[in-house]
């Protein structure tokens, strides 16, 4: 369902009266919402990137949120999960980009994903994290929304709670926010269902990157 699809049809519940500006700010509340709630399987990518010399920062073709598993294809060894700070203490000088090895770390820091010590070669890694959410627009197609499209009615469901208020109608509002998790629900019940070895588990993995 395009973006457009689903202002048209919000409209239609009596929301005419409110800009399309308005209606795509509610449906991208409502997208990043379900979005962040798990470690969904159709928003897990895996990508490579290359280390560059003496730059700690690793620069993924594909904006991640979360990241699961870090890899280092080159010498065959996976990369540990710090925190800046635990570094911090057991290393004064992290952000040091003279201390030069082969990275046994990554961590996070201002968003942005770092590898620990600085590289001292071009090593080639392989990533695995959870992809973040761009805003939509009313131009957005339905291929470039992240959810599935047999899930973007949820998308639908969760702008109409968040526009019921501006009627200062309380009791639709709380209507609509029970059909919103009701749908996500649904779909908790047909991404984590398909694989009986997968866990349900809410994204807390590491910070956002």
């Amino acid at each position: 369902m395009n973006v457009s699809d689903m202002i048209t049809e919000i409209q239609e519940h009596g929301f005419e009266d409110i800009s399309s500006t308005r209606i795509v700010a509610a449906i991208n509340d409502a997208y990043h919402d379900v979005v962040s709630r798990y470690s969904w399987p159709w928003a897990e990518v895996t990508q490579t990137a290359s280390s560059v010399v003496g730059n700690q920062t690793l620069t993924l073709a594909t904006a991640i949120r979360k990241v699961q598993k870090v890899v280092d294809t080159t010498n065959d060894m996976r990369l540990y999960y710090s925190s800046m700070e635990d570094l911090v203490n057991q290393v004064s000088n992290v952000a040091d980009v003279t201390d030069t090895s082969v990275p046994t770390n990554f961590y996070l820091y201002d968003g942005v994903l770092n590898l620990y010590p600085t590289p001292n070669s071009v090593n080639v890694y392989r990533v695995w994290g959870v992809a973040t959410t761009a805003d939509l627009t009313s131009g957005s197609l339905s291929a470039e929304i992240l959810i599935p499209p047999r899930h973007h009615r949820v998308l639908i469901l969760g702008a109409l709670a968040n526009l019921a208020p501006l009627n200062d109608d309380l009791g639709l509002s709380q209507f609509h926010s029970g059909r919103y998790e009701q749908r996500v629900a649904q779909m908790v019940a047909d991404s984590f269902d398909l694989s009986s070895d997968r866990e349900l588990v809410m994204v807390d993995t590491y910070s956002n990157v």
